[in-house]
């Protein structure tokens, strides 16, 4: 198997690496008005450009073990959220980010995905640090960020467009009960 053929489990859902064949439901979620509000700053993306983030996120799973991915409930097809590790910033820091349709709000979905790829980076691929960047108005994904153990650990920027960054290390994530 190669690494990006990586698929993980939880309770509830499948996550499976970003694949060329998910370009079109990947391309209508990024497009999602809540979505692309809280992960693009509502930037509406062309297809090109979920096609770029999905070539760029089997070359880090290829070079790093890590990168994007699909979100399923368990059985079922439908794509209903991403999460994963994506370079952000000047100078480029790899960081955790999660999105959902609406639909699959308020279900701890998001936490559930993301605390299976935090697991994933500090378990097989020995990570020292997760960290993640939110912006200040989305409390819903600080709550998740709070639910994996991270601590804010620095703000950028003036209200209402303050980032948070947030981190949690191997130590304390291995202490979590």
């Amino acid at each position: 198997m190669t690494p990006s053929e990586v698929v993980l489990e939880s309770a509830r859902l499948e996550l499976r690496p970003f694949h060329p064949r998910d370009a079109a439901e990947l391309h209508a979620l990024f497009l999602d008005a809540d979505v692309a509000r809280h992960l693009l700053d509502g930037e509406r993306v062309p297809r090109s450009w979920v096609e770029d983030e999905i070539t760029g996120s089997r070359d880090r799973f290829e070079t790093l073990g890590c990168g994007l991915w699909s979100v399923r409930r368990a059985g079922e097809s439908p794509i209903i959220g991403i999460v994963g590790y994506r370079y952000f910033f000047d100078p480029p820091e790899l960081e955790l980010l999660y999105a959902l349709l609406p639909s699959a709000w308020g279900a701890g979905f998001a936490t559930e995905a993301a605390e299976a790829v935090t697991a994933y980076a500090f378990d097989r691929l020995d990570f020292a640090v997760v960290r993640a960047a939110v912006d200040e108005p989305n409390t819903a994904s600080i709550r998740v960020l709070e639910r994996l153990d991270m601590s804010q650990w620095k703000a950028e920027g003036d209200a209402p467009d303050r980032t948070l960054f947030y981190e949690v290390d191997a130590e304390a994530w291995a202490m979590r009960p």
